[in-house]
């Protein structure tokens, strides 16, 4: 067999995932593209998905689509292998969805106000008290030079610090489903991206996270800026999944995954918006990274938590950067200070 083979072969697929019913989920902006295919499959699967989005109407949207959609197919006899798996789960006694109907919920949360990842928290904690996983896979591409009103630059704050306080707010639920469920833990899904190897390219654009001037440093002037503050914003996912794993023990993992380069609103006011769906996978496709980090039992066996995943849930090659623990520990350090002085702690990490 060849190495292509063996890789073929280590695809994950929707069909893989195993019942999920009983389980607990949030998806950060998980009302549209690789969020919305995210939901589907986790919803499919029998769990209970929580949206996190800024704008109620555009979930709520969604969640009506879907729940359409799956009843229409229900009617029909139409079933995915995953939706299947939770229905027969469903009648040898598990609780959870089943087939004529998903259950889905929505929370609020702004990425670019800090202080909406702990009431987000707080909001599904009002409702649920375990979290089984959370895919923190919202983020924004190609963003002018602006600070937020945190004061913080917009792609590292929405691409990574509102995230960091959001699972600070939610780490009780996490545990506590974690220790309920043992030997299985529950899971942080961050979505990171290819583009982390990017300032990795450029030597005078070392990455440092010692203090909010690092972070808010403009990288360059027009395209080139836009990237470096990207790639940066992505290799702190990258380094807060390893860090985070350093620091807990085994009730709660987090693993990183790059989908791939997906047709998807990421592209949106960016010079690729026009080709992207003609060149790109699509966004169920891109899911597909996600989900085997949120779901499959081989992080479990191999405890690969750390491993970088691309496209498929393949593992991918990272770089020096992403594997630097003085660095994972500053961009840690750096990042509940910043939370802290910006009144958006809900407790430590």
């Amino acid at each position: 067999m060849t190495s292509a083979d063996h890789q073929e072969q280590q695809k994950f697929s929707v069909d893989q995932i195993p019942p999920l019913n009983g389980k607990i989920a949030i998806v950060t902006g998980g009302h549209a593209g690789i969020g919305l295919e995210t939901t589907r499959a986790l919803a499919h699967a029998g769990a209970k998905v929580y949206m996190a989005s800024r704008t109620e109407s555009k979930a709520q949207g969604a969640i009506a689509q879907l729940r359409k959609e799956h009843a229409e197919s229900a009617s029909q006899g139409n079933t995915s292998d995953a939706g299947q798996k939770a229905q027969d789960a469903s009648a040898a006694g598990a609780t959870g969805s089943s087939p004529a109907e998903l259950q889905l919920d929505y929370v609020h949360l702004d990425l670019s106000d800090l202080s909406t990842g702990p009431r987000c928290a707080k909001d599904f904690l009002a409702k649920e008290s375990q979290l089984h996983i959370i895919v923190c896979n919202a983020g924004i591409m190609g963003a002018d030079y602006e600070l937020t009103k945190d004061g913080i630059e917009q792609s590292f704050q929405v691409n990574h610090l509102t995230h960091f306080a959001l699972i600070q707010g939610l780490l009780p639920a996490l545990e506590a489903a974690g220790k309920a469920s043992a030997p299985h833990p529950a899971r942080i899904v961050n979505l990171t991206s290819i583009a982390h190897k990017f300032i990795s390219a450029n030597p005078a654009l070392e990455p440092k996270f010692k203090s909010l001037d690092d972070v808010n440093r403009k990288m360059g002037i027009g395209e080139l800026g836009k990237y470096m503050r990207y790639s940066q914003g992505k290799l702190s996912n990258l380094l807060m999944v390893r860090e985070f794993n350093r620091r807990h023990g085994a009730s709660v993992r987090a693993t990183a995954v790059h989908p791939g380069f997906i047709a998807s609103d990421l592209y949106k006011g960016t010079p690729l918006a026009p080709i992207a769906p003609k060149i790109f996978a699509s966004v169920s496709e891109g899911a597909l990274a996600s989900l085997y980090a949120a779901t499959s039992p081989n992080l479990e066996k191999e405890d690969s938590w750390d491993a970088y995943r691309v496209t498929f849930g393949l593992e991918g090659q990272d770089t020096k950067y992403s594997r630097d623990e003085d660095l994972a520990k500053d961009l840690w350090d750096l990042s509940e200070k910043l939370v802290a002085e910006k009144g958006a702690s809900s407790g430590s990490v």
